[in-house]
């Protein structure tokens, strides 16, 4: 049972780095939450193959 407090405790602090890290530089939030729909939206509507 402590393993698992010691994990936690260390995820809140890498948590809380992250977060102070996001208030320094704002483009990281832009980036963090466009990322995902960009991967969603290349994957539903792929580039056209190039003619030859």
């Amino acid at each position: 049972m402590n393993e698992i407090a010691y994990a936690l405790g260390d995820g809140v602090v890498v948590a809380k780095r992250n977060l102070i890290k996001i208030k320094r530089v704002p483009e990281l939030l832009i980036w963090t939450l466009m990322s995902p729909i960009m991967f969603v939206l290349s994957a539903r509507y792929p580039c056209p193959a190039r003619p030859s």
